[in-house]
């Protein structure tokens, strides 16, 4: 899969003999509606003999458009992409004044570089800084509007599953990912009370973590492997004082040292609330059924 990251409209080459059936979007995290689209793109790319093009936009641009966090890792997203079997995708940046222009200036000086022969999109796409609907796409291109997906839930949507996953039904959230929810982090120095209690735990920097306090099952993939994880988002206020919102991650079956490293985190359950024991040792016991309730779980290999 070709992937080319776009800072600004000199970075795309003039029209190639190549034709595209192109689908564009945020894909802030892929979902089941995401996965349909991407799907009809390439059996339509198929049939026309064309390649298969994603536009979409770096999760530091996402961020800024829509003042929300992504659902995903960016590299996952591509990796996603390659996974679907996408052909090529463009990756608009951070900073490029393409992110300014109308949507009449993205048609006229971004698309028009492609010899494009179908553009799919989901029903609810608007584009360009004025918000436009695809309708407006129709006038220069062959569209497919594809419906969105919804089920007993209400719609599959990237809105939606944020809401679940600060409801913590973070079960029901995953299973419209085609990665579960995860970050990316820093590994930081704490008190290192846990290795006196038989349970260390990495601390991760974080700016901002949407999931409520609680104690969660998880994975944790470092230096391309999987290991199962107990994490812990909240104050610690069996043992803290300040108040401030951390996450802690206990690493089964692993002793190395990774401070200053980055690591992924996959929030798989919901295990329960966060409480504040009245000692160390109670504390301790609850770790103790945690880690067994965590140990029935099997390995997911997500990337492979």
């Amino acid at each position: 899969m070709k992937i080319t990251r776009v800072y600004d409209n000199n970075d795309i080459e003039i029209k190639t003999k190549d034709s595209f059936v192109v689908t564009i979007g945020f894909f802030d995290g892929i979902h089941l509606g995401h996965e349909k689209l991407l799907e009809k793109c390439c059996l339509k790319a198929t049939e026309l003999k064309a390649k298969s093009l994603v536009i979409t936009f770096s999760n530091e641009a996402i961020m800024k458009l829509k003042h929300t966090y992504n659902l995903c890792l960016e590299e996952n997203k591509l990796l996603a992409f390659e996974k679907k079997h996408i052909d090529e995708v463009i990756v608009i940046e951070n900073d490029s004044p393409i992110l300014k222009q109308t949507a009449s200036e993205f048609i006229n000086q971004f698309l028009a570089k492609f010899n494009i022969a179908c553009i799919y999109c989901g029903d609810d796409f608007c584009f360009g800084c004025d918000g436009k609907k695809y309708d407006l796409l129709d006038k220069y291109y062959n569209i497919e509007v594809i419906e969105s997906l919804k089920d007993k839930n209400g719609k599959i949507s990237s809105s939606n599953i944020k809401r679940m996953l600060e409801t913590n039904n973070v079960e029901i959230a995953n299973s419209y990912l085609f990665y579960p929810y995860h970050i990316k982090g820093k590994v930081i120095k704490g008190k290192q009370l846990g290795n006196t209690i038989g349970f260390p735990t990495a601390n991760i920097e974080i700016n901002n973590l949407v999931l409520k306090d609680g104690v969660y099952y998880g994975e944790v993939y470092y230096e391309n492997k999987f290991y199962l994880a107990m994490i812990n988002v909240g104050t610690n206020p069996t043992t803290d004082k300040d108040n401030i919102k951390k996450l802690e991650v206990h690493i089964l079956d692993f002793n190395q040292d990774i401070y200053g490293k980055e690591i992924e985190v996959y929030f798989l359950k919901y295990l329960r609330t966060e409480v504040k024991f009245a000692s160390i040792e109670l504390l301790k016991n609850q770790l103790e059924h945690d880690k067994l309730s965590i140990e029935r779980h099997k390995i997911i290999n997500f990337k492979n």
